[in-house]
C-alpha cells in the first residue's frame, strides 16, 4: 500500500507529541511507502519542507518498516484547488504502476486539498481510496474510510459549472507575429522580445494540441532542447528581424544554449507582466505554470485552444 497526504500544520505542531491526523493515518494503515505533500511557494506561510523532513524521521522511528519520500507542491495559494488539483494528479498519477494500491488521508491540509482529494478519486483517473483521520483519545475508531456516495456534495459538477463560467469570461488572447505583439482582448501586454518568444512557444503548443494531445512542455534538463531553442530562435527572427537579444538566444556570436534558470527567470517576469495587466481572477489563465518536481517540472497554459489567435 502507498498512501499519500499532505503535510499540514497541525501534523508538524505535534511532532514532538507523536500525534497528528497524517501519522493516525500511518500507524492504522502500515502502508509499505509514504508519500509526503510538502508545499512550497510565495503563498504558503510555514516551512513545510522541514517539517515534512522531521515528520520522515518520526514515521521512521515509530513504523520502522515504512518507507518515506517527500515530494513538493510548489502553489502560489494554498486555498485554490483549480491550481492544487492538476499538480497533486500528477504526483499520484506518478505512482499508478505501482502494484501497491494507492490510498490517501485527506486530513492534513487546507480544506481545497481535501477537496482535490475528492475530486481525484470521484475522477477515477488514480484509483485512489480515502480516508479521514480522528485522534485516538477521541474515539476507538480513529481511521474512517471516505464514501464518494449520494451523500456528498456533487463537487465535480459544481467544478465543471464554475469552470464554464470563467471560460465564458476569458478573453481571447492574441498574437501579432509581425509587430511582436501579445494582446487580452484590448489589452497590450508590453513583453520583451525574448518574453514574446517563450510565450509564443506556448501558444503554439496549445492550437497544435487543440484540446488532444498535452500541450505542456516538460523542462528537466540544465539546458533547453534543441526544440525550444530552435522554436525560440525561428520566433525572434520573424518577429525581431532587426534587432538581436539581449541574452543570447540567437547571434553569431552567442551561446545556442539557453540554462533552465534563465528560462524559469523569463517566465516568471513574461507573467508578471500579465498579473500587472489583468484583473487578478483571470490572470491566471494568461500566465504559464508548472507542475512536478524542480527537476521535471511540465509548464503550460490553461487557454483553450479556441481562445488563442496567432495571426
Amino acid at each position: 500500500m502507498v498512501l499519500f497526504t499532505f503535510v499540514g500544520t497541525t501534523d508538524v505542531k505535534l511532532i514532538d507529541e507523536a500525534k497528528g491526523p497524517a501519522l493516525t493515518a500511518v500507524l492504522e494503515l502500515k502502508p509499505r511507502q509514504v508519500v509526503l505533500i510538502a508545499t512550497t511557494g510565495d503563498g504558503v506561510r510555514f516551512d513545510l519542507i522541514d517539517g515534512a523532513a522531521r515528520f520522515a524521521k518520526l514515521v521512521k522511528r515509530v513504523a520502522p518498516a515504512t518507507r518515506t519520500s517527500i515530494v513538493t507542491m510548489d502553489i502560489d495559494d494554498p486555498t485554490d484547488h483549480n491550481e492544487i488539483y492538476p499538480k497533486l494528479r500528477e504526483i499520484v498519477q506518478s505512482h499508478s504502476n505501482t502494484k501497491s494500491p494507492l490510498v490517501a488521508s485527506i486530513s492534513s491540509g487546507t480544506p481545497s486539498m481535501q477537496v482535490c482529494w475528492i475530486l481525484l478519486a470521484e475522477s477515477g483517473d488514480a484509483g485512489i481510496k480515502l480516508y479521514r483521520t480522528i485522534e485516538r483519545e477521541l474515539t476507538d475508531k480513529p481511521l474512517r474510510e471516505v464514501r464518494l456516495d449520494s451523500s456528498l456534495p456533487r463537487i465535480r459538477t459544481l467544478e465543471a459549472e464554475n469552470k464554464q463560467l470563467r471560460q465564458i469570461a476569458i478573453r481571447p488572447i492574441e498574437i501579432l507575429i509581425d509587430k511582436g505583439m501579445v494582446k487580452v482582448g484590448q489589452t497590450i501586454i508590453d513583453l520583451s522580445p525574448i518574453q514574446f518568444a517563450y510565450y509564443r512557444f506556448f501558444l503554439e503548443r496549445i492550437k497544435a494540441a487543440k484540446g488532444g494531445s498535452d500541450p505542456r512542455y516538460r523542462v528537466s534538463a540544465r539546458v533547453m532542447d534543441d526544440e525550444f531553442v530552435a522554436k525560440v530562435d525561428q520566433y525572434l527572427k520573424e518577429s525581431f528581424p532587426d534587432r538581436a537579444d539581449s541574452d543570447g538566444t540567437y547571434g553569431k556570436k552567442k551561446s545556442k544554449m539557453t540554462p533552465t534558470e534563465n528560462f524559469r527567470s523569463t517566465i516568471s517576469k513574461l507573467n508578471r507582466k500579465f498579473t500587472d495587466a489583468l484583473d487578478e481572477d483571470l490572470a491566471e489563465y494568461y500566465t504559464i505554470r508548472y507542475i512536478g518536481p524542480r527537476q521535471a517540472r511540465s509548464y503550460g497554459l490553461r487557454l483553450e485552444h479556441t481562445h488563442v489567435r496567432i495571426r
